[in-house]
C-alpha cells in the first residue's frame, strides 16, 4: 500500500510540475469559458432592454427558464436589488461585468449553472447551497462562478455542503474584494483559478482562500490582505501552484489539521507576516486513514514544496515551519505558546529550490 502510493505521488508531482511549467493562462481561462458556454444548450430569455417580452427582474427569468437555458441581463436596467435563487440548471449571463449589477446575494441550489459577466456587491455574495442528489456535483455538470466583480460583500464564493464527496466546483477570473472570506470549497476535484482577492478593511479573521477536500487545484490566484491567504484543511493532495501571495499580515500558506501529500509550487511568497506554516496533529491524521470518514482512506504522506520563490534570491533551502502534537487540551495550549515537547524535524519541510527570481503571475485586477 504505501508503494503502491508513493507511486502515485510521484507521478502526480511530475504531471504537476509539467503544468505548472507549460500551462498558459489564456489558454486555460478560454478552455473555462468555453465549458461554460457549452453547458446551456436550451432557450435564451432576456431580461431588461427593450425586446419584446423581456423581463424586469432577473428572478422572473429565472423561475420560467427550463434545465439548459441562459438568462442573459442587460446592464441598461441596472442595478438590480434582487436576492437571486438558482434551483434550475442554467447560464445567468450579464452583458457586461462592470455595468451588470446585483445588488444582493446570488444562491445556488443545483449543480449545472454558470454565473457569469455581473458585479455582486453589498450582500453575502455567492452561496452554493447542496448542489445535486446527497451534495454530489458531476464532472459532466460543474458550476461555475467566472469572470465576475463580487465587492463589498461578507463573503466571496462560499460552498455550503456537507461532507467531501462534492466537487467539481470552477471558481474563475473573479474580483474580490470581501469583509472576511474570498472563496471557500468543499469537496473533491475543484478548480480555483485565476481570482485577485482583498479585503474591505483589517482584521485577524481574513482567509482568501479555504479549501477542505481532495485533488483540489489552487492556481494563478493573487492574494492580498489576509490573515491566512490559502488555508488547507484536512486534504489529500491539493495543488497550489503559480498564485501571487502578497502583502498578507499573517500566514501565505497554512497547513492543518494533518492535510495530506498537498504540493506548493511555483508560488511567489512576498512580505507576508509568515509565509507558510504546517499544524500536524498525529491522532487526527490516523483518524482520517483508519476511519475512512470523508470518503476518501487518507495516506500519511508529507507535503512537498518546491520552485517557491520566497521573498528574495535563496541559495539555500528554505525552512517550511510547523508545529507537530498529539491531541488535546494540554497540546493545544502549548501550541498557543508555541512550545514545542515533541520532535518536529521529521515532519518539517523544506523548499530544496527555491526560485531565484519572481514569477510573471498576471493579476487580472
Amino acid at each position: 500500500m504505501k508503494k503502491e502510493w508513493l507511486v502515485k505521488t510521484l507521478t502526480l508531482g511530475i504531471v504537476v510540475l509539467f503544468i505548472c511549467m507549460n500551462v498558459n493562462p489564456s489558454l486555460a481561462v478560454d478552455n473555462i469559458e468555453k465549458s461554460s458556454m457549452s453547458i446551456s444548450n436550451g432557450n435564451t430569455l432576456y431580461v431588461g432592454g427593450s425586446g419584446p417580452g423581456n423581463y424586469s427582474r432577473i428572478q422572473e427569468a429565472i423561475d420560467n427558464s427550463n434545465d439548459g437555458d441562459t438568462v442573459f441581463v442587460y446592464d441598461d436596467s441596472s442595478p438590480y436589488y434582487e436576492n437571486i435563487l438558482i434551483s434550475t440548471p442554467l447560464t445567468l449571463r450579464g452583458e457586461q461585468k462592470t455595468s451588470t449589477i446585483i445588488k444582493g446575494e446570488v444562491n445556488i441550489y443545483t449543480h449545472g449553472v454558470t454565473l457569469t459577466g455581473f458585479t455582486i456587491e453589498d450582500s453575502r455574495g455567492v452561496r452554493i447551497i447542496g448542489p445535486g442528489l446527497n451534495g454530489t456535483g458531476t464532472e459532466e455538470s460543474p458550476n461555475i462562478i467566472d469572470g465576475n466583480i463580487i465587492r463589498n460583500v461578507s463573503a466571496g464564493v462560499t460552498v455550503w455542503v456537507a461532507g467531501k464527496t462534492v466537487g467539481y466546483f470552477i471558481i474563475s477570473n473573479n474580483i474580490i474584494y470581501t469583509g472576511a472570506m474570498g472563496i471557500q470549497i468543499f469537496g473533491k476535484n475543484n478548480t480555483v483559478f485565476g481570482n485577485t482577492i482583498s479585503f474591505i478593511n483589517n482584521s485577524v479573521l481574513h482567509v482568501g482562500i479555504s479549501s477542505l477536500g481532495d485533488f483540489n487545484n489552487i492556481s494563478y490566484n493573487t492574494v492580498s490582505g489576509a490573515d491566512k491567504a490559502i488555508l488547507i484543511t484536512r486534504s489529500l493532495m491539493t495543488i497550489i501552484c503559480r498564485n501571487n501571495i502578497i502583502d498578507n499580515p499573517g500566514f501565505g500558506v497554512y497547513l492543518q489539521i494533518s492535510s495530506g501529500g498537498d504540493m506548493i509550487l511555483q508560488n511567489n511568497f512576498m512580505n507576508n507576516g509568515e509565509n507558510a506554516h504546517i499544524s500536524f496533529r498525529l491522532l487526527t491524521a490516523f483518524w482520517a486513514k483508519y476511519r475512512n470518514i470523508y470518503g476518501q482512506e487518507h495516506p500519511i504522506i508529507l507535503s512537498v514544496w518546491d520552485g517557491n520563490y520566497w521573498d528574495e534570491p535563496r541559495s539555500e533551502p528554505y525552512p517550511i515551519d510547523g508545529f507537530f502534537y498529539i491531541h488535546g487540551i494540554f497540546i493545544r495550549l502549548l501550541t498557543l505558546l508555541h512550545i514545542n515537547i515533541f520532535d518536529f524535524k521529521n515532519f518539517q519541510r523544506f523548499d530544496m529550490h527555491p526560485a531565484q527570481e519572481p514569477y510573471d503571475i498576471p493579476d487580472i485586477s
